[in-house]
């Protein structure tokens, strides 16, 4: 392989795709899916003497070599999550990958809930709720994120609404519903949570979306669906479905587990580095929590 970096630049791509193909990550990828379809359960992984980002070439190199499903970064504090999440999305793609974080600026329960990082878990939890259990998908998170509360998954679809491209809609309907959501309404929408109302145009910011939709209905029928950008008004995307999500965090106070039982639970691997540092620091996390 020397005599041939010496030949020619290898870039990114190609890295990755002769990576994929060594002995090592084959019989790896192998034994990880063959291991998950045999006994139903994710397999927990402890990568040992890798350094820097080799980790994450690992990583997008198993992605290529086949495998599949959900996978669950599992790092000892926010700060490494942040880096690993950047080196996977830039080896991968951000499709394929999501940050899930703790909702507190600091330490868990020393301060306010940050709004924007309470957004931030609602949308990896919508995301979560509409992924193919097929496609690959890393999940990069920490302790303390996994100890706070969410949404359990009978009650998330419950309050799932997805409208589809030429679906029958009732505009009153979906007012009614709006307002049962929590949404709240406006002339204008500008932040997750509210909806605007003109004619027979539906504008909707939702929890799990980064942009609001716009319906647009014709005698009951959701003609056209799109995303646009609330200070231009110009269309971002047309799509064909549009997934309404509620404000996860402050809704369902009496039906919220931590997340660990909703993560692992879809987990088809779990990535853990120092496993037995990042259990002692979710432990002292749940620790506080209760008190």
């Amino acid at each position: 392989m020397r005599a041939i970096l010496e030949q020619e630049v290898w870039n990114t791509e190609r890295l990755l795709e002769e990576y994929a193909r060594t002995e090592r990550i084959l019989g790896g990828i192998s034994f990880l899916n063959q291991n998950e379809k045999v006994t139903g359960h994710p397999c927990w992984v402890q990568a040992e003497g890798l350094a820097g980002s080799a980790r994450w070439w690992m990583a997008a190199a198993a992605q290529r070599a086949g495998l599949r499903g959900l996978q669950v970064v599992l790092l000892a504090d926010r700060e490494e999550a942040m880096y690993a999440c950047s080196d996977l999305e830039a080896l991968l793609g951000g499709a394929h990958v999501s940050l899930f974080p703790g909702s507190y600026k600091r330490k868990f329960g020393d301060s306010e809930k940050d709004p924007y990082l309470v957004l931030q878990r609602a949308g990896v939890l919508g995301q979560m709720s509409l992924r193919n259990n097929e496609a690959p998908h890393w999940l990069v998170t920490w302790p303390e994120a996994l100890m706070e509360e969410v949404v359990i998954n009978s009650t998330l679809a419950r309050n799932t609404l997805e409208i589809n491209k030429n679906e029958a809609v009732n505009l009153d309907f979906l007012i009614e519903l709006m307002s049962e959501m929590g949404f709240e309404r406006v002339d204008f929408v500008y932040e997750p949570g509210q909806y605007a109302i003109r004619g027979g145009i539906l504008d909707v910011f939702s929890y799990a979306s980064d942009w609001p939709y716009r319906l647009e209905l014709y005698r009951d029928c959701a003609e056209r669906l799109r995303t646009f950008d609330p200070e231009s008004q110009l269309t971002v995307k047309e799509i064909d479905k549009a997934v309404i999500l509620p404000n996860l965090t402050g809704r369902f106070a009496g039906t919220r587990p931590t997340i660990l039982g909703l993560v692992f639970s879809n987990a088809d691997g779990v990535m853990a580095q120092q496993l037995v540092h990042a259990h002692g620091l979710g432990r002292r996390a749940l620790e506080r929590g209760a008190r």
